[in-house]
């Protein structure tokens, strides 16, 4: 067994002693990827810290139950992450293993041409995460497309960074159903350029994502304005540190349309166009 997924991207990966995926349940669909032919053996048997008849999936000699109690398996219930949205499944994805250096924590975000596609967050180091994939059947652009070259980033409660990091299998770009396997090795803190990065999504239809870098440490203003260059909210008036920074729109309470997001700070300006649709 090279790699078990279920539907919301959650992923077992025997070989990296990695799962966070529930046991299987009968009437849920997998997907499996294996070496060679062979047959999976459904289980059910009773455990102490398990309901009776809890449906058990095995393969050979490696299961989701048994490798809990082997040295160095990592066993993670997958939390929801705080300062990043939380992604809905387009039913096409690969499988992000992160692990990390001692001392760097936060939630993980996965870029491809500016659009969010993945995000996880760190629990002792380590996470995995479902990078979605866009979906041929519609119109609009959910996810990641084949090829597109894949930007990782670190998200806490000081903003958004860059970091160093090391692949240890597969590449950085979207394929679905592959796996990608990396290494953060330290933390870059500022950035090279001022001004808002993304809106995501865009349109939007309550809430979007907006991602912005801070060149230097300073006092900001962060506002969104209508067509007519009426003030419709503040959204950020704070002084904030030199980094990434992102923030949560939320445009519940407005009409469909046109508005302008605007960043200030420094003596400089950015302004970045978005659409809410209804």
């Amino acid at each position: 067994l090279i790699i078990a997924k279920d539907t919301d991207g959650h992923f077992y990966i025997p070989s990296r002693n990695f799962n966070n995926m529930a046991d299987m349940r009968e009437g849920w669909g997998y997907y499996m990827r294996l070496d060679e032919d062979d047959v999976l053996i459904y289980q059910r048997q009773r455990r102490d810290d398990a309901p009776e008849c809890s449906g058990l999936p095995a393969h050979a000699e490696a299961s989701f139950s048994t490798p809990v109690h082997k040295a160095g398996f990592i066993n993670q219930t997958a939390i929801e992450p705080v300062h990043l949205p939380v992604l809905a499944s387009t039913e096409q994805n690969m499988s992000l293993l992160v692990s990390s250096e001692p001392g760097i924590s936060g939630e993980i975000g996965v870029y491809a041409n500016g659009q969010l596609v993945g995000t996880g967050v760190l629990q002792d180091g380590v996470c995995g995460i479902a990078i979605w994939g866009d979906d041929p059947s519609t119109t609009s652009k959910e996810g990641a497309g084949k090829d597109e070259t894949l930007e990782i980033r670190l998200v806490d409660e000081n903003g958004e960074h860059n970091i160093r990091y090391t692949v240890i299998e597969g590449d950085l770009k979207y394929t679905t159903n592959s796996i990608l396997v990396i290494s953060i090795n330290g933390i870059e803190t500022v950035p090279d350029e001022f001004g808002i990065t993304s809106i995501y999504p865009n349109p939007f239809n309550s809430k979007a994502a907006i991602r912005y870098n801070l060149t230097e440490a300073g006092a900001i203003q962060l506002n969104i304005y209508d067509l007519t260059g009426r003030l419709v909210r503040n959204l950020v008036n704070k002084k904030l540190n030199a980094g990434s920074h992102s923030m949560m729109l939320d445009g519940s309470d407005l009409t469909s349309g046109f508005y302008f997001v605007k960043l200030e700070a420094m003596s400089k300006t950015s302004v970045m166009k978005v659409i809410l649709v209804k």
